[in-house]
């Protein structure tokens, strides 16, 4: 993606074994979901670790917006977010998010009772349920 635009990032898990750090970390982009896996070890050669101790992607999801609908106003945003811990770990999470698109005039038919429609400046959004 071009352009800096705001992420929200959740530590998922932590994890200090020695000199050993692991982490887990889900960020929340405008299009898209991602985890990502960083372990670290100032003893160790960054060669012998994972991706030489940088963080590497274990998991992606993108709401599969159209580029050219790209921009600020449909941008993931979140609903719900809860976890729940096993002792000092995480046992699970729960990530709700939804964001607007754009409805050309004549090309797409929305049914006002399935969506909630929303003009703004001359363009019109729903809210996807």
């Amino acid at each position: 993606m071009l352009g800096d635009y705001e992420r929200i990032s959740y530590c998922l898990y932590q994890s200090n074994n020695g000199t050993e750090t692991e982490t887990l970390q889900l960020i929340v982009g405008r299009s898209t979901i991602q985890i990502c896996h960083q372990i670290q070890d100032n003893s160790k050669n960054k060669n012998s670790l994972p991706n030489k101790g940088e963080p590497f992607l274990e998991y992606i999801w993108t709401k599969h917006i159209p580029i050219n609908q790209e921009r600020e106003k449909t941008r993931l945003r979140i609903k719900d977010f809860k976890c729940r811990l096993n002792g000092d770990k995480l046992a699970d999470f729960r990530l709700e998010v939804y964001w607007y698109i754009r409805v050309e005039n004549n090309k797409e038919n929305v049914k006002k009772e399935e969506y909630d429609i929303i003009e703004e400046n001359n363009e019109i959004w729903m809210k996807k349920e």
